[in-house]
């Protein structure tokens, strides 16, 4: 066997050709990750260097010691999954392609599985490229984290007017452009230089990964179906690299490893690419799961969900998130670093600003504070050092969303914002506290991830008969999960530490106020009016 066909045999499970491993890493959840030559020179970096210095779950190691994990290592994780993902994905297509099946129950609507052609891949050499995308996606796809991560995005990108005129808005939006100004040139060049002999295109490799990194608004409509399919191995899916990878490896960090049981190689290799026939006409992929793994979704879902409310959203955690963010604000009025600028280069492709990129974790901004700052910004770095936070939870109510509460939500529900406001003054009066001192904190957990499909998360489930498709039925949360329980949520009321103390109240009286204020009917438009907000809410960004 010579020539390309060796190609078949040395093509690895984690979309590597064997001859392209370079080194090994040892990994706890994955143990061994293969990369290539090309994959360590992007991780050998400076700018993927300083993704080692941004914890992945910000400031939770001050509830779960352990989780002092970092971006970097769920990069790296991500670029292993997304390549198992996107070849048992492609192998499985490979299977059934061609075949036809009836949408369950059966009416005008057909699904059927399209051939490697059809999808943009014409011969080995795209298919090559496609994994190589993809891989490279998987380990990029968190390139434009900023220092304490989301907390970063809420405080400054979200706050800052100069740094979103130059289209940022998110981490996203930051490592788009890290990619297209600093990384991509590099890539083509090495490409073009060390794989051309296998009849890799280095365009489609660009390309395909320019369609990964891009933002979700700005993804293109044009190009192959097979790189929408590929973004969606890594990112904005129901079970894509990126959450799969955080899950297993945040539970495992936090212990809490009772969240974290994810059967990801039955969820990869049961996958397969579906196109949607309607009145004749056939619709872009999908990527469906055959019935046989359900379970093992139904199992990621509820553990990803447990995450969210036991770890993600842990009260105290959610409480040093808060203060992280109030020391974020404060660094950005004060000018101590000039974060437009920095941001502004970053979009235009400055060279020089790639020196005060990579000083830009989360060490450096307390750093930054405690010799530079103010007394203000002093005592808030304390604080996120020593585990104090600037407020405490007087109130917690858990929301649980049925379809039925969405329904009526929108018929009677007042404006969240209205209800909150309300709430807000109410308890000022009541406790004698200024309502600027008074936080409301209420994240919502979607039980299915961020699904670029349908509104309402319906997701098609395939019935096969041995090699045989035999219909396709089109789930919903609730079908998928075998539960009426579609989200659910942490609403919370905070209030400064200081502030309480001026009211002369202990915490215990302070609560019991604040229940006696939050009776049943409010506690109903609360929630009624937190379901109208959320029920339809579509998240920009993943985790």
């Amino acid at each position: 066997m010579t020539g390309k066909n060796t190609h078949m045999i040395e093509l690895l499970d984690c979309g590597l050709l064997s001859r392209h491993v370079r080194k090994y890493i040892r990994d706890p959840i994955h143990i061994y990750i293969p990369f290539s030559r090309l994959e360590e020179r992007i991780i050998d970096s400076e700018i993927f260097q300083r993704l080692r210095r941004i914890h992945q779950l910000q400031v939770a190691y001050s509830v779960y010691p352990g989780a002092t994990h970092n971006r970097f290592t769920h990069s790296v994780g991500v670029m292993h999954l997304a390549g198992k993902f996107a070849l048992s994905l492609l192998r499985t297509t490979h299977v059934y392609s061609g075949q036809r099946a009836p949408r369950v129950p059966v009416d005008e609507v057909e699904y059927y599985v399209p051939s490697y052609e059809e999808i943009g891949i014409t011969d080995y050499g795209t298919l090559l490229s496609v994994l190589i995308a993809v891989r490279l996606g998987g380990l990029l796809h968190d390139i434009g984290h900023m220092p304490y991560s989301h907390a970063f995005d809420e405080a400054i990108i979200s706050r800052s007017t100069d740094i979103r005129k130059v289209g940022i808005r998110s981490h996203e939006d930051t490592g788009y452009f890290i990619y297209r100004n600093f990384l991509k040139d590099e890539i083509m060049a090495y490409v073009e230089r060390e794989y051309g002999d296998i009849g890799v295109d280095p365009s489609i490799v660009v390309d395909c990964l320019e369609y990964i990194m891009a933002p979700k608004r700005e993804a293109r409509t044009r190009g192959m179906d097979v790189y929408s399919i590929i973004r969606h191995v890594v990112k904005e899916f129901v079970y894509p690299a990126d959450i799969v990878d955080f899950c297993m490896r945040d539970s495992y960090f936090t212990g809490a490893v009772e969240y974290g049981k994810v059967d990801a190689d039955r969820l990869f290799m049961f996958s397969i690419t579906m196109k949607r026939i309607v009145s004749g006409e056939a619709l872009p992929p999908h990527i469906g799961l055959m019935r046989k793994a359900v379970g093992a979704l139904r199992a990621f879902l509820y553990s990803r969900l447990w995450l969210f409310n036991n770890v993600y959203f842990h009260k105290f955690s959610r409480l040093m998130d808060h203060t992280v963010k109030m020391l974020l604000l404060r660094l950005f009025d004060s000018g101590l670093i000039d974060f437009p600028s920095i941001f502004k280069g970053i979009a235009r492709g400055d060279s020089e600003v790639l020196e005060e990129l990579e000083k830009l974790d989360d060490g450096y901004i307390l750093h930054i504070a405690l010799e530079r700052g103010d007394n203000v910004l002093r005592d808030l770095a304390r604080r996120i050092l020593y585990r104090r936070p600037i407020l405490k939870e007087i109130f917690s109510q858990e929301i649980t969303i049925q379809p039925k509460d969405v329904e009526y939500s929108r018929r009677v529900a007042m404006n969240f914002e209205t209800i909150i406001q309300k709430l807000r003054d109410t308890i000022s009066e009541e406790l004698g506290v200024d309502t600027e001192d008074i936080v409301v904190d209420s994240p919502p957990i979607k039980f299915f991830p961020l699904n670029p499909y349908l509104p309402y998360s319906v997701f098609p489930l395939v019935d096969v008969d041995k090699d045989r498709i035999v219909g396709v039925q089109e789930a919903n949360a609730w079908m998928v999960t075998g539960t009426r329980v579609m989200d659910l949520a942490v609403f919370r009321v905070l209030i400064r530490k200081d502030a309480l103390r001026s009211t002369g109240y202990g915490e215990a009286e302070a609560r019991r106020r604040i229940r006696m204020l939050i009776n049943e009917d409010m506690e109903r438009e609360i929630k009624t009016a937190f379901i109208r907000k959320y029920s339809t809410y579509t998240y920009e960004v993943t985790m």
